[in-house]
């Protein structure tokens, strides 16, 4: 099993280089490729960067403490480094990508927007499994909690189909005040939300606010994350509905226009 780690907080952040040092020793056939610089809320983007002639700078660098890891800094966001991996720019494509440890929840559906979350979509949307991992963000953060269940969750993930995206969200604690580890639907919102305080001409003031339990709904990842269990949740990647009657209907449209 190859294993490409990468996150969208940089290559230098200590969530990334906790999480590798766990995922490389449970996988000896790991590496790293992640941005250059922080990419938070790229989503799955991959910038205004692939056009004919366009040359993507990288360089090979030695993260602390993991001396013969094999590790990229890339200019780039982190779903572009998913595709160059899977190009094979860095050696054989990944069977799997672990994307994190992001310091900040990624819940409910605003994980769209998010570049860690955005890595494992790509991953899945390539046809292999995706694993993204976060850690609530409040106070002294447990790094290790947060990598050690990343690296259960990449072991067992050889028991769903490939080409589907894991979510895992972690609380910020010690390992044993963690109450467990739980299957969650994802919230309709995440646990923030945007808000527009004021407008004026030219000017937009954007707030974030928490999201209450009422707004998030029962057994989501947003509330049980905040009673304390870490959360799972898979997500399918792109899907295809049955659309034939619309097609048709489109069809008909206009060729009687």
């Amino acid at each position: 099993m190859r294993v490409l780690v990468t996150n969208d907080d940089g290559i230098e952040s200590k969530g990334l280089i906790r999480l590798a040092r766990v995922i490389w020793e449970v996988f000896p056939d790991t590496f790293v490729v992640a941005p250059s610089e922080d990419k938070s809320g790229s989503g799955a983007a991959i910038g205004p960067l692939l056009h004919d002639g366009n040359v993507i700078d990288y360089d090979r660098v030695e993260l602390p403490g993991l001396s013969g890891l094999s590790a990229y800094a890339i200019d780039g966001t982190p779903a572009l480094g998913v595709i160059l991996s899977n190009l094979g720019a860095f050696g054989d494509p990944p069977d799997m990508v672990v994307s994190g440890i992001n310091p900040g929840s990624n819940t409910g559906k605003s994980v769209l927007h998010s570049g860690t979350a955005g890595a494992a979509l790509t991953a899945a949307s390539f046809g292999i499994t995706g694993v993204a991992v976060s850690i609530v963000a409040r106070g002294r953060i447990n790094w290790d909690t947060a990598a050690r269940l990343g690296a259960v969750v990449a072991s067992r993930a050889t028991l769903l189909p490939k080409g589907v995206m894991i979510n895992l969200n972690v609380p910020n604690l010690p390992m044993d005040e963690i109450k467990d580890m739980v299957p969650a639907k994802l919230a309709h919102f995440g646990s923030l939300r945007t808000e527009l305080k004021e407008a004026q001409p030219g000017k937009l003031h954007v707030l974030l606010k928490s999201t209450s339990d009422s707004d998030a709904g029962e057994a989501t990842d947003v509330t049980l994350l905040r009673d304390n269990y870490a959360t799972i949740t898979v997500v399918s990647g792109l899907r295809v509905i049955d659309s034939v009657a619309f097609s048709r209907a489109v069809v008909d449209e206009i060729s009687g226009a």
